[in-house]
This record gives structure tokens, sequence and C-alpha cells, in this order.
């Protein structure tokens, strides 16, 4: 249960990565550099997090600190694309504090779940 939900975490961040790339492909040329450094940077997080879910997933050593690094790197991603994101966004004005402290209370249940998770795996052998 615990490694379902840490892998559930981990693999939302290459599927909204994909979401967005859908949505704005066409208008790139129109966006900048801007938009093309941001989707690069937002491809980077959903390897990070794809990768941190498959070693999570099987068991290999270390995973629990890829997994940590990877939710951080998908929390930071969520607030910048809520404040400073120059691709569009659905998120009405006025409610980006409540997206902001979802993603970081979702972060810091996957986190405790993973290295609790960890942890229990060390012990037991």
């Amino acid at each position: 249960m615990a490694r379902g939900f840490v892998t559930l975490v981990l693999l939302f961040e290459p599927l909204h990565f994909a979401f967005e790339v859908l949505r704005v492909a066409a208008t790139i040329p129109y966006r900048g550099l801007t938009a093309v450094i941001e989707l690069v940077l937002h491809a980077t997080v959903a390897v990070l997090c794809a990768g941190a879910a498959v070693a999570f997933s099987n068991d290999v050593p270390g995973s629990a600190r890829l997994m940590t690094i990877a939710v951080v790197a998908s929390v930071a991603r969520t607030i910048q694309s809520v404040y400073w994101s120059s691709l569009p966004d659905d998120t009405r004005p006025g409610d980006e504090i409540y997206v902001a402290m979802a993603a970081i209370g979702v972060g810091a249940l996957a986190i405790v779940v993973g290295r609790w998770k960890a942890r229990m795996r060390e012990k037991a052998g």
C-alpha cells in the first residue's frame, strides 16, 4: 500500500508533463525561449520522477533518497508553474496558495510514507 501511494505520487509528474506538452505544443513558437526552457526543466523533473518510481517499486537500494529528491523536485515544479510560468495554467486567480499548500502536503506525506517503507525494508533484511 505504501509503495503504491509513493509510486502513484511519482508517476503523476510524467502524466502531467505529457498533458502539458499536448496543451502547448502548437503555441511554442509564440511563447518564446522561456517556455522552451520551462518545458525542458519540466521534462527533467518528469524523467527523475519516473526513474524514482521504478526504483522505489523495485526496492532498489538508495531508492528512498532518489524518491525524496524526485518528490521535492515535483513540489518545486508545481509551485513554479503556479506562480512563475510562461505556460498556460488552469489555476483560478487567488487559488495559487491552496495549490501550493496541497502540493507541499502531498509531497511531505509521500516522503514520510516512502521513508517509513524504506526503514521497514531495511529492518526486514
